[in-house]
Protein backbone atom coordinates (compact mmCIF):
# COMPACT_ATOMS: atom_id res chain seq x y z
CA UNK A 1 0.00 0.00 0.00
CA UNK A 2 1.10 3.48 -0.62
CA UNK A 3 2.16 5.77 2.29
CA UNK A 4 -0.32 8.87 2.57
CA UNK A 5 3.28 10.72 2.51
CA UNK A 6 3.39 9.40 -1.01
CA UNK A 7 0.05 9.93 -1.96
CA UNK A 8 0.45 13.59 -0.12
CA UNK A 9 3.21 14.10 -3.14
CA UNK A 10 0.90 14.10 -6.27
CA UNK A 11 0.31 17.17 -7.29
CA UNK A 12 -3.52 18.41 -7.94
CA UNK A 13 -5.29 17.11 -11.20
CA UNK A 14 -8.10 19.18 -12.73
CA UNK A 15 -10.11 15.81 -14.10
CA UNK A 16 -12.27 17.94 -16.21
CA UNK A 17 -9.63 19.33 -17.81
CA UNK A 18 -8.26 16.04 -18.46
CA UNK A 19 -11.74 14.61 -19.49
CA UNK A 20 -12.26 18.12 -21.83
CA UNK A 21 -9.07 17.55 -23.42
CA UNK A 22 -10.03 13.73 -23.90
CA UNK A 23 -13.12 14.55 -25.75
CA UNK A 24 -11.40 17.29 -27.84
CA UNK A 25 -8.84 13.81 -28.76
CA UNK A 26 -11.86 12.21 -29.90
CA UNK A 27 -13.24 13.85 -32.40
CA UNK A 28 -10.74 13.06 -34.51
CA UNK A 29 -11.74 11.69 -37.75
CA UNK A 30 -11.44 7.87 -38.74
CA UNK A 31 -10.46 4.49 -37.16
CA UNK A 32 -8.32 6.18 -34.60
CA UNK A 33 -10.75 8.77 -33.61
CA UNK A 34 -13.78 5.67 -33.84
CA UNK A 35 -11.19 3.72 -31.16
CA UNK A 36 -10.76 6.83 -29.20
CA UNK A 37 -13.97 7.59 -28.69
CA UNK A 38 -15.24 3.87 -27.83
CA UNK A 39 -12.58 3.95 -25.53
CA UNK A 40 -13.50 7.00 -23.77
CA UNK A 41 -17.50 6.08 -23.71
CA UNK A 42 -16.25 2.49 -21.96
CA UNK A 43 -14.00 4.08 -19.54
CA UNK A 44 -16.90 6.85 -18.68
CA UNK A 45 -19.54 3.91 -18.29
CA UNK A 46 -17.01 1.71 -15.80
CA UNK A 47 -16.44 5.08 -14.08
CA UNK A 48 -18.82 7.38 -14.17
CA UNK A 49 -17.91 10.00 -11.25
CA UNK A 50 -14.99 12.09 -10.72
CA UNK A 51 -14.53 9.84 -7.50
CA UNK A 52 -14.43 6.83 -9.44
CA UNK A 53 -11.73 7.63 -11.66
CA UNK A 54 -9.84 9.14 -8.92
CA UNK A 55 -10.13 5.98 -6.92
CA UNK A 56 -9.30 3.61 -10.31
CA UNK A 57 -6.15 6.28 -10.51
CA UNK A 58 -4.57 5.74 -7.11
CA UNK A 59 -5.42 2.21 -7.34
CA UNK A 60 -2.97 1.90 -10.54
CA UNK A 61 -0.54 4.44 -8.89
CA UNK A 62 -0.10 1.85 -5.45
CA UNK A 63 0.22 -1.31 -8.36
CA UNK A 64 2.84 0.86 -10.28
CA UNK A 65 4.34 1.59 -6.86
CA UNK A 66 4.61 -2.37 -5.90
CA UNK A 67 5.92 -3.26 -9.60
CA UNK A 68 8.72 -0.69 -8.84
CA UNK A 69 9.62 -1.27 -5.50
CA UNK A 70 9.51 -5.06 -6.25
CA UNK A 71 11.18 -5.19 -9.28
Amino acid sequence: MVACAQVEEVPEVDLRAIEAHAEEVAELDGPEGEEIRSQLAWFQRKYPTALDRLAYVRRKMAELARVSRDG
